[in-house]
Parts: structure tokens; sequence; C-alpha cells
């Protein structure tokens, strides 16, 4: 399979399913943490912010892969979210609280982190979701189905599905930062 270039990987996730974004994750987490961790000078919530990024870049996929720029969109969403994570620890006093911290080259992460190597980690964390969120994670990512047809699927209202993705979500990023911050130590 010949490489895609940022934008066209980035469109090719509007139709693409769980395999797109990992090469998406492989592709922008070292870029994105980097360009996150020059607003927040503290790794973990450089992490989280990437993190709530991709989930973003997720939600909205069909959406992004028209656009003009989807890059510029990408990078324009975890400024933003980085920005936002500041100013709420500014409120509560936790500016200051920096790390030495140097993120790996683009290229070498990845290198390091290939699509077989990071579909395991994906797949390991979906795993850890309790059951309910895991098989409407994997209804909605594997197969693409709207949280319209998963709630008719289980009997269950939109709602409740949105809070159900939205607690998978946080659990998943709380299972993926410990894995990424393991790679990166």
């Amino acid at each position: 399979m010949e490489p895609l270039h940022d934008e066209q990987l980035l469109r090719e996730l509007g139709t693409g399913g769980e395999p797109v974004l990992i090469r998406v994750f492989a592709r922008y987490f070292s870029r994105l943490a980097g360009y996150c961790h020059s607003f927040l000078r503290n790794r973990t919530l450089a992490t989280e912010a990437v993190m709530d990024t991709l989930w973003t870049l997720w939600e909205k996929r069909k959406e992004v892969a028209v656009m003009k720029s989807p890059e510029a969109w990408l990078y324009t969403c975890a400024g933003n979210r980085a920005k936002n994570m500041l100013r709420s620890e500014q409120r509560r006093g936790m500016v200051g609280i920096k790390d030495d911290f140097e993120l790996p080259d683009a290229a070498v992460l990845e290198e390091e982190l290939d699509i077989r190597e990071t579909l395991r980690l994906f797949q390991k964390a979906i795993e850890r979701l309790p059951q309910r969120q895991r098989e409407i994670i994997e209804l909605a990512w594997r197969k693409g189905w709207t949280r319209q047809q998963i709630a008719k699927h289980y009997g269950l209202s939109e709602s409740t599905v949105k809070n159900h993705m939205t607690e998978a979500q946080r659990n998943l990023q709380r299972i993926l930062k410990g894995f990424l911050l393991n790679l990166l130590m």
C-alpha cells in the first residue's frame, strides 16, 4: 500500500474506518503533542489535549474530510483545546507545573509505532472498556453505525448512546494515555 500524504490521509478518514484512524493517530500524535506541549509545557496535559482532538476528529471525520484544509483544522482544534486547558489550569492555579519533556521526532515515532502495534494498542484499550461501551464503540468505529442506528439496535435513546460513547471516550483516553506515556518514556 502506497503511503498517503497528510491531507489525503485525513480525507480518507471520512470514508475509512478504524484502520485509517490508526494511521492518522500514528502520523499525527507526536506532531500534535509537540504543538500542544508548546502551549501547556506539560506532557500529561498535552497528551490529553491530543486525545481529545483525535476523538473530535473521529466524531467529525465526514465533515473534516471535505474541508479545504483538513490538516489546518486539526491543528486549530488541537491548539484551541490546549489553550482552553491552559486557561482552565490558570484558573485552578496549576500554571507553572512544567516538565522536562522532549518529544521524539515525528518520523522516529511513526517508525516505532507501526500500524500493527498501534492497532494492537487500540484493541487492547477497547477490550478494557465495560461491555456496553465496548459494543457501542465497536459498532460505531468498525461498522460505521450512527448513534441513531445503535440506539435502535439496543432499544436505547440516542442521548443514552451518546453518554455511553462519551464515557467510552474518557475511558479510552485514560487507558491510551497510560499506554502512550509508557511508550514515550
